[in-house]
């Protein structure tokens, strides 16, 4: 999900999504194949995954993208405000459930770090390499430390930890019981 989410709904790789979150779907007819795929928007496949979750009975604990080594012209990393995050952080609102910002945490401490630096964490302009996934782990973890003290982390007793549920720049964490 996410920087995958870009391209053609019916040919090619054929893994677009419609934008925003509502209900919309379109149906499409894969050009290499003739296979018939219903596509919805963004939000409504975070929705979907999450209702899954819950449906388990887990806890889903949804994540933004995070950072591209794309520099504005005020020396700070872009942030996708206005798409991805704000739609992931819109369907976590909609549904009571948490939302960690890994693109503000990571871009703000990578804003730090200036361009040089931060261009040695990534292996090319969407993949950080290990010290840039370990750069964007602490992250994770400070999301999710500070959901505890937020009110954002709920669920019963006992000890809990977090595991991560989908691809390398996603978008789903689901505590359990440890």
């Amino acid at each position: 999900l996410g920087h995958n989410d870009s391209g053609p709904l019916d040919s090619g790789r054929a893994r677009n999504s419609l934008p925003g979150t509502g209900k919309e779907s379109t149906d499409v007819t894969i050009v290499e194949t003739g296979e018939k795929e219903t596509v919805f928007t963004y939000g409504e496949y975070i929705r979907r995954m999450a209702q899954d979750v819950l449906d388990r009975g887990g806890h889903p604990i949804l994540c933004s993208l995070t950072p591209r080594p794309s520099w504005q012209e005020n020396g700070l990393l872009e942030r996708k405000m206005d798409t991805f995050t704000a739609w992931e952080k819109a369907v976590a609102e909609e549904m009571g459930i948490p939302f960690v910002d890994l693109e503000a945490i990571s871009a703000n401490r990578f804003d730090g770090y200036g361009r040089e630096k931060t261009a040695t964490l990534f292996k090319d302009t969407i993949h950080t390499g290990e010290e840039g996934a370990r750069e964007n782990a602490r992250s994770a973890a400070e999301g999710l430390r500070g959901l505890r003290g937020g009110g954002g982390w709920s669920g019963g007793p006992g000890k809990t930890s977090a595991r991560r549920d989908s691809g390398s720049c996603g978008s789903m964490w689901t505590r359990t019981a440890a």
